[in-house]
C-alpha cells in the first residue's frame, strides 16, 4: 500500500467539523462526503480538488442535536439521494437540488437510512424514525410502496444494504432481517444484537452486522462484528475488533490489498483505528492496521472501499487521504465530468474537534445508533469534567450501570518496540503489517466485566443460538419467489445451493412436480437406466421417460447449479387426462398437498407404459432378444418394466358375490396410509409404536357393498372387495393420505405442543427459543427401519401373503423370520405458508383446509458419494427446496413433523437387499448413430407431423474431443406480464419466457493457421409448438416464413431431436466455443460441463468490467462487419471461432493483458463503437 494524494480536504477556514461519510462515485472518478456539519461534498480523485458541494442541513445550535447531520446518502448513476432529520432530499452531481419531498409528507419526516436499488438506478429504499419503509421512484416522482415494517413496538429500521440478492435490515431492537425487495415481504430474520444496529455490509452470500447490546438498561456498545449467511442467516463468525466498530466495509474479491483470492473486512472502531481482517479462512486473521499518530492528535473517521483497488479515508482534521496497491488504479477521467458544478461552501464557523462529540447520533440512546465515527476517544469522554457532565446528561441514572458493566483495561492498542521498527510513516499517519507472532482475533483492551443480577446472560445467549440453529425457523424452507426478484439472467443460484447436486428452478408453472422429480433423480438404479441416450425415441415428440433422461442428465452435470424443467412440464401438459385429474394449475386444480399424490400415481404409471413401449420397439429389431425377454418374463412373473420392477406393488383383489368368488392381480405404485381410530396415545413413543402397526393394517383393506361385474352371472352384482398385498415393492412409496382431513390431522397433530401458547407470545427472545425447542422435541416422528415379515394364509382357492411391520428388531421377531428390512431413503414435506395451530384450537375444526404452501423434499445422500450402504444416524441428508439445496442439521430434521412447521406427504423407504432381478437390454447404440437418427427427423410441410425420412444423407459427426462452434437466435413466445398500480409503478408477474428458433454449430476442416474453412455440423430450424408473439428478427433474423412448415425454405425440425443432437456432442467430449454461450443455454435449458465450453465473452474481458459485444469484436480484432440488418447464427459462430483462434495466438506471444487494456480504452473513447476513421490497430492482423 502507497499513499497516492493526500492533499487538505478544504482551502477554507470554514469547514463544518470531520467528514462523517465517504462514498466512492460508482460512475465517475469522484468522492463524496458529508461531514458533521451537514455539508455534502464531492472532489475529483485525481488531485482531490473540490468538484461540487453543498450545505444540506444547518445545526440548531443545541448541544445534541441531529438536526445538522446528514444522517445517510448513496449515490446513483446521475443523482445523490441524502437522508436527513427534515427528510429525503435529492441532489444533482451538481449538488443542485433536484426535490425534497414537499410533494408527499412521508418523505419529509425525519429519516434513518437510504439504500439504491441496484436493479434500477432511479429507485431509492429509505426508512424514518417511525418505522416506515418506502420505495421511492424519482424517475415518476412517486411512492411505490409504503409499509410499516417495525414488527416490534417503538422500533425503527436504523440501518439496510441492498445487493443484488435481496434487501437486508437492521432495526433499532437488534434484528436483522432479509426481505423481499418487491413487496417487503421478511423472508428470513433473527436477532443479531440486543440493542440498535448501526451498520451492515453485505457481499456475495455474507453479511457483516455491527450494534449493541442491551442489559436492563442502556445500550452497551459491542466489540465484535458478526458475519451472517445471506441464505438463512445462519451465524458464521463472530470477529473482535480493537474497539467498538462504527463503520465495517465487507471487500470479498480482495481488491484493496491484491488478496484476489482472499475476502476482507474492514473495521473502523473508535479510537481511529481501521483494521483489515482476512475471513476466507478459520481463524480469521488480522492483516494490517492504519494507526494514527499519537502525537497529532489525529485518528480516522470515516472510509471507503472502491471496487477497483483504492481505499479513502478521512481523519478528524479534515484531510482526505487516498492509498492504493498501484498508481495505476487511479486515473483522471474528462470524460465523465459532464455537468457544471459551482461549489457552495458552508456558512458556519468551524467547530473545534472537542465540540464533534456532541454531534454524535445517539441521542435518543434507546432507538437509535447509525454508522458515525466518534470524533474522541472513549477515554477522554470519561476523563474530562465537561464530557464526563454531557454523559451523565445524556444517560441520567444509567450511567453508573454504564461504566460498571464494561471495565477499560488499555485506552488503545500499544505498539510493540519491535514492530515499530518496520513501520511506515506516511505523514501523520503509520502502516505496519501485522507479524505472524501477533495474536490474532483478539478482544484488545476489553474486559467483560458481568454484575450478579446478570448471571442469567449465558444462558440467554445460549438460547439465542438454539433459536438460530432451529430447523423449525431456518429461512431454507421458505419459498423463494423468483418472480418478485425481477432477475433471472442475474441470479446467482449458486448462493443458494452449495451442495454437489443440481436443483430445479419454480419459476413454471406446475412446478410442484420438482419434489418428485428430484426424489426419482435420487433413487440410484432408476437414475443410471434412465440416462442412458439410446433409450429416447427421438420419433415421439412428447414422452415423460424421455424427458427425464435429457433432465436427469442436466442434474448430473450441473453440480451447484439449477436447472429448468421447462421440457418435463411440457410433456406432462400435452398428456391426456392431466387437465381432467386436477393435476395441472388452474381453477379446477386440487390442492399441493392433495395434487402430488395422484400425480406420482399416474407418472408412474405413465413411464410405466412408456418404458414397455420403448422394449417392444427395441425388440422389433431382433427375434433373438424376443425369445430371451419371454424367458425372463416366465420366471419373474412380471413385466419388463423397470418402474413396475422398483415401485410396482404386487397386489392380490377379492370379490365375494352373492353365489360366487373372483379374483385378479393387479399393481399398485403408491401405497395409501389408513388411519384406524380406537388408539389411544398418550407419549410420542406410543405414536413411534403405531406407525409400523397401522401401516400393517393398510395391507388389508376390505370394502363392502360395492357395484362389480360377475363374470358368473355376467351380470353387475353386490359384493364385498378386499385388497391385500401379496408382495411389496423396492422402493416402498407410503401415501400419508392426505386427503383424509380428520383423520390425518387427528393423528399427526396428536401430542404436537404448543408452538408458542397466549402466555408465552411475546417478542422475548428467550421464549422463542424455547418454543423453537419444543418445535423439535414435540411431534410425531417416523421410523427410520420397516421389518417386514411374511406369512400365507388361504382364501377359497387363493393363497394369500400377510405381512407384519415392525420398527425395530426385537427378540419376538427373530432374523429368521425378516423377509425384508426397508430403510427411509426421502420424505417429501408440506410446508404450510402460515402457522396451522396455535394451541387453542381443535384440529377437526379447522376451516383453512387442506392449508397453502409448498414442498420439500429430504433425501438421503447417494450411496457413490458415501459409504454407508444402509440407513444410520451418520447418514447424510440433504434438504431440497426447489433450487435451495442444504444439508440437514441432523436426522430429526428429517423424521420429525409438526403443524406449524412441515406435513408429512410421501415416505419412500427402500429396501436393502433386492433379490428382484432388474432386466436390461443391451442394445449396440453409437453416439454417431443416434446422431443420424436425430438428424433424420424433419417436419412434413403439409401435416405438419414428424417424418423420419431414411434418405437423409449422412450428417458430419465429430471426433472425439474436437472443437467446434456455436449460436443460437431465439423467438419470444409470451410477453412480459407485469401488474400496474394506480400511481404509475408496476410489478412483474411473470417475466417474458422465449423458445429456441435457430441453432447453428460449425466445425473448421482445417488448422488454426486457416480460418476460412467451416463445415456446417447443424443448421436447424425449430418449428413452434406454442404461439409466437415476437420473432426479434432484428436479433435473431428469423421471420414467420421461415417458422412455418408450409412455407419455410430451412429445414425445420423439433426441439427434441435438437437436443438429442446436443446431447450427442456433448456426450462425445466436444468443447463448444461462441460468444455469450452463458444466457444462450440459459434460454436453451441446456447444461454443459464448465470443462467443454469456451465463452469468448469471457476470454476477451478485464475483471470487473463491461462485457464486450461480438461486433466490436469482430470489427477491431478482425476488421470483419457483422451484425448489420440482422443476426445470422452461422456467421456468429464463425466468428467467435476466430476469436479464440486469434486469442490463442496473442496468448502464445503473451500480449492479452495488454491488449485488452488497449481495447477498453479504445472502447471508452469511441462509445464502444467502431470508428472507420480511427481504426483499432491490432497486434496481429
Amino acid at each position: 500500500m502507497e499513499l497516492v494524494y493526500g492533499p487538505q480536504l478544504d482551502h477554507f477556514p470554514f469547514v463544518a467539523g470531520h467528514s462523517r461519510q465517504t462514498l466512492f462515485d460508482p460512475e465517475v472518478e469522484l468522492l463524496w462526503s458529508s461531514s458533521v456539519g451537514g455539508q455534502l461534498a464531492s472532489y475529483r480523485c485525481a488531485d482531490l480538488s473540490r468538484y461540487s458541494s453543498i450545505q444540506v442541513c444547518y445545526p440548531d445550535g443545541s448541544s445534541s442535536s441531529q438536526l445538522g447531520l446528514v444522517r445517510d446518502f448513496t449515490i446513483s448513476s446521475n443523482l445523490i439521494f441524502t437522508a436527513t432529520y427534515r427528510g429525503l432530499r435529492t441532489y444533482s452531481k451538481g449538488c443542485l437540488l433536484k426535490d425534497d419531498g414537499h410533494k408527499y409528507p412521508s418523505l419529509q419526516s425525519p429519516m434513518r437510512c437510504v439504500v439504491l436499488n441496484p436493479f434500477h438506478q432511479v429507485q431509492v429504499f429509505c426508512a424514518n424514525d417511525s418505522g416506515q419503509g418506502m420505495l421511492v421512484d424519482y424517475e415518476r416522482f412517486r411512492i411505490i410502496r409504503q409499509e410499516n415494517m417495525s414488527s416490534i413496538p417503538d422500533s425503527c429500521i436504523t440501518s439496510c444494504f441492498w445487493n443484488t440478492q435481496a434487501l437486508v435490515t437492521g432495526d433499532s431492537k437488534g434484528k436483522l432481517s432479509i426481505r423481499e425487495p418487491a413487496s417487503f415481504r421478511e423472508l428470513s430474520s433473527t436477532c443479531a444484537f440486543l440493542g440498535p444496529i448501526f451498520d451492515i455490509s453485505a457481499r456475495d452470500y455474507q453479511i457483516a452486522v455491527a450494534g449493541m447490546s442491551s442489559i436492563t438498561g442502556p445500550q452497551l456498545m459491542e466489540t465484535n462484528v458478526k458475519l451472517f449467511d445471506i441464505r438463512k442467516l445462519y451465524p458464521l463468525q463472530t470477529i473482535f475488533a480493537g474497539g467498538v466498530p462504527l463503520e465495517i466495509k465487507l471487500d470479498i474479491c480482495g481488491t484493496t490489498f491484491g488478496f484476489s483470492e482472499n475476502k476482507l473486512l474492514w473495521i473502523l472502531n473508535n479510537f481511529g483505528v481501521l483494521e483489515c481482517f482476512n475471513i476466507s479462512e478459520e481463524p480469521v486473521t488480522l492483516i494490517n492496521s492504519i494507526i494514527y499518530d499519537e502525537t497529532m492528535n489525529t485518528f480516522i473517521t470515516s472510509f471507503d472501499i472502491s471496487e477497483t483497488g483504492p481505499i479513502a479515508f478521512a481523519d478528524s482534521i479534515g484531510m482526505f487521504h487516498i492509498w492504493s496497491c498501484t498508481e495505476l488504479d487511479i486515473e483522471e477521467d474528462n470524460h465523465s465530468f459532464c455537468i457544471h458544478a459551482n461549489p457552495v461552501y458552508p456558512k458556519e464557523p468551524t467547530m473545534p474537534t472537542s465540540a464533534v462529540s456532541q454531534m454524535i447520533d445517539i441521542t435518543d440512546i434507546e432507538t437509535a445508533m447509525l454508522k458515525s465515527s466518534f470524533a474522541v476517544q472513549q477515554h477522554e469522554i470519561v476523563d474530562k469534567e465537561s464530557e464526563k457532565d454531557w454523559l451523565v446528561s445524556l444517560l441520567g441514572h444509567h450511567y453508573s450501570q454504564y461504566m460498571d458493566c464494561f471495565v477499560r483495561r488499555n485506552t488503545f492498542r500499544r505498539v510493540d518496540p519491535k514492530v515499530l521498527t518496520q513501520v511506515h510513516k506516511i505523514g501523520k499517519f503509520s502502516y505496519v503489517p501485522v507479524p505472524s507472532s501477533y495474536e490474532q482475533n483478539g478482544s484488545y483492551g476489553w474486559i467483560e466485566y458481568i454484575q450478579s443480577s446478570n448471571t442469567g446472560l449465558a444462558k440467554n445467549n445460549q438460547m439465542e443460538e438454539e433459536f438460530q440453529d432451529s430447523p423449525a425457523f431456518r429461512c431454507v424452507y421458505t419459498q423463494i419467489d423468483l418472480f418478485a426478484l425481477q432477475s433471472f439472467e442475474g441470479f446467482d443460484y449458486s448462493l443458494y445451493n452449495k451442495s454437489p447436486f443440481c436443483g430445479l428452478e419454480n419459476g413454471l408453472p406446475n412446478s410442484y412436480v420438482n419434489s418428485v422429480i428430484q426424489s426419482l433423480f435420487f433413487l440410484d438404479e432408476f437414475r443410471e437406466y434412465v440416462i442412458p441416450l439410446h433409450r429416447i425415441r427421438v420419433e415421439e415428440e412428447y414422452c415423460l421417460m424421455d424427458e427425464l433422461s435429457l433432465l436427469f442428465q442436466m442434474m448430473k452435470v450441473g453440480s451447484g447449479e439449477a436447472c429448468e424443467a421447462s421440457n418435463f412440464m411440457r410433456a406432462f401438459q400435452k398428456i391426456p387426462n392431466t387437465t381432467a385429474l386436477g393435476l395441472l394449475d388452474g381453477p379446477t386444480a386440487h390442492p399441493i398437498a392433495l395434487r402430488v399424490e395422484s400425480f406420482i400415481r399416474y407418472m408412474l404409471e405413465q413411464l410405466s407404459r412408456d418404458e414397455e413401449s420403448f422394449h417392444m420397439s427395441s425388440l422389433e429389431e431382433n427375434e433373438q432378444n424376443i425369445v430371451d425377454w419371454k424367458k425372463e418374463f416366465s420366471r419373474n412373473l412380471r413385466t419388463f418394466s423397470i418402474v413396475e420392477s422398483l415401485f410396482g406393488n404386487r397386489v392380490m383383489e377379492t370379490f365375494q358375490f352373492m353365489n360366487s368368488f373372483s379374483y385378479s392381480e393387479r399393481t399398485h405404485f403408491l401405497w395409501s396410509f389408513h388411519y384406524q381410530t380406537g388408539t389411544n396415545l398418550e407419549t410420542c413413543e406410543h405414536l413411534l409404536q403405531d406407525f409400523p402397526k397401522r401401516l400393517e393394517a393398510s395391507f388389508c383393506e376390505e370394502t363392502r357393498n360395492i357395484r362389480a361385474y360377475n363374470e358368473v352371472s355376467r351380470t353387475f352384482e353386490s359384493c364385498t372387495r378386499c385388497k391385500y398385498l401379496m408382495e411389496p415393492s423396492d422402493v416402498f412409496l407410503i401415501d400419508c393420505n392426505f386427503a383424509d382431513e380428520e383423520h390425518y390431522l387427528d393423528y399427526w397433530f396428536r401430542y404436537s405442543g404448543d408452538i408458542e401458547s397466549n402466555n408465552e407470545r411475546s417478542s422475548d427472545e428467550s421464549a422463542r427459543a424455547q418454543a423453537a425447542n419444543r418445535a423439535l422435541n414435540y411431534g410425531q416422528d417416523i421410523p427410520h427401519h420397516l421389518f417386514f415379515e411374511s406369512t400365507s394364509s388361504k382364501q377359497e382357492n387363493t393363497h394369500l401373503s400377510v405381512w407384519k411391520v415392525n420398527s425395530c428388531c426385537d427378540s419376538e421377531l427373530s432374523e429368521k423370520n425378516i423377509e425384508k428390512v426397508y430403510d427411509l431413503h426421502f420424505v417429501i414435506a408440506f410446508v404450510p405458508s402460515k402457522p396451522l395451530y396455535d394451541g387453542t384450537h381443535s384440529s377437526k375444526t379447522w376451516s383453512d383446509y387442506p392449508p397453502r404452501g409448498h414442498l420439500v423434499l429430504y433425501v438421503r445422500e447417494p450411496t457413490e458419494r458415501t459409504t454407508d450402504k444402509h440407513f444410520s444416524h451418520s447418514s447424510v441428508w440433504w434438504c431440497i427446496n426447489d433450487f435451495c439445496i442444504t444439508r440437514c442439521q441432523s436426522i430429526s430434521e428429517v423424521t420429525r413433523f409438526h403443524p406449524n412447521w412441515k406435513l408429512p406427504v410421501v415416505l419412500g423407504y427402500k429396501v436393502r437387499n433386492s433379490s428382484r432381478h432388474i432386466p436390461k437390454v443391451e442394445v449396440n447404440y453409437s453416439l454417431a448413430d443416434i446422431y443420424q437418427r436425430a438428424c433424420a427427423v424433419v417436419i412434413h410441410p403439409i401435416s405438419e407431423r414428424f417424418l423420419c425420412s431414411s434418405t437423409v444423407g449422412n450428417h458430419i459427426f465429430p471426433s472425439r474431443g474436437s472443437y467446434i462452434a456455436l449460436d443460437a437466435e431465439f423467438v419470444e413466445i409470451s410477453k412480459e406480464v407485469a401488474e400496474i398500480h394506480g400511481d404509475g409503478s408496476y410489478k412483474i408477474l411473470k417475466p417474458a419466457q422465449m423458445s429456441l428458433g435457430r441453432v447453428s454449430v460449425v466445425l473448421s476442416t482445417t488448422n488454426n493457421s486457416d480460418w476460412n474453412n467451416f463445415v456446417v455440423l447443424m443448421d436447424d430450424y425449430i418449428v413452434q409448438r406454442e404461439h409466437v408473439v415476437d420473432y426479434l428478427t432484428k436479433y435473431s433474423g428469423l421471420t414467420f416464413e421461415d417458422l412455418n412448415p408450409n412455407t419455410s425454405k430451412h429445414r425445420l425440425t423439433t426441439l427434441k431431436a435438437v437436443y438429442m443432437k446436443l446431447r450427442c456432442l456433448v456426450d462425445n467430449g466436444c468443447i463448444l466455443i461462441g460468444h455469450g454461450l452463458k444466457k444462450d443455454f440459459r434460454i436453451i435449458n441446456f447444461i454443459v460441463p464448465k470443462s467443454q465450453v469456451i465463452d469468448t465473452v469471457e476470454l476477451y474481458r478485464l475483471p470487473r468490467q463491461r462485457l464486450l459485444s461480438l461486433r466490436f469484436l469482430a470489427a477491431t480484432l478482425l476488421h470483419e462487419d457483422i451484425q448489420g440488418a440482422t443476426h445470422d447464427s452461422i456467421e456468429d459462430a464463425q466468428t467467435a471461432w476466430r476469436l479464440y483462434v486469434y486469442y490463442q495466438k496473442l496468448n502464445d506471444k503473451g500480449i492479452v493483458p495488454q491488449l485488452l487494456e488497449d481495447l477498453y480504452k479504445y472502447g471508452r473513447e469511441h462509445h464502444w463503437q467502431y470508428s472507420l476513421e480511427h481504426p483499432f490497430v491490432s497486434p496481429i492482423l
